[in-house]
């Protein structure tokens, strides 16, 4: 039986990968997880960074040598599910029925049901509450109305 995306959210948090990919991981890795040609890439002008959005998805890779890239940045950007967007197939292939937004309390349950807490961090806004896992994974939470469907309490990013 497949996960459901908040048990997949909350395993991703507490070991700060997804699906072994995790910060330095090199790009050839996410390549063989996700698919050479699944991304968006944004190179800046000096050739030295880059960013690749797999949809739900989002890298930031250094350069480290000719070719070779290391990931400095990984974002599940949770509040996309609220456009059709198109998942990872290796995403899409293990967790179904996924809705279009995740409630930050769902999540927070989860993670407690494996023994771990996330506690308020990091500076507060008036738009975003943030909150810290023991792991270090950082997860942004909507503090106000945003629109129709993200409401106040939902996961709006995390940041592995």
């Amino acid at each position: 039986m497949a996960d459901t995306i908040v048990d997949f959210l909350a395993n991703t948090i507490l070991s700060r990968s997804i699906f072994g990919l995790s910060l330095e991981s090199p790009s050839s890795a996410f390549d063989k997880i996700f698919g050479a040609d699944s991304y968006v890439e944004d190179m800046n002008k000096h050739k030295t960074t880059m960013r690749r959005d797999y949809g739900l998805i989002e890298t930031g890779f250094t350069r480290e040598g000719p070719g070779e890239w290391r990931c400095f940045s990984l974002i599940i950007s949770v509040h996309r599910l609220r456009w059709d967007i198109t998942l990872p197939q290796i995403i899409s292939s293990k967790i179904h029925n996924i809705p279009s937004t995740i409630r930050f309390s769902d999540l927070e349950a989860s993670v407690a049901n494996r023994g771990e807490e996330l506690a308020l961090s990091g500076p507060q806004f008036h738009d975003f509450q943030n909150f810290t896992a023991g792991s270090g994974a950082r997860i942004a939470v909507i503090a106000e109305d945003f629109d129709e469907l993200l409401l106040e309490g939902c996961v709006w990013n995390i940041q592995l």
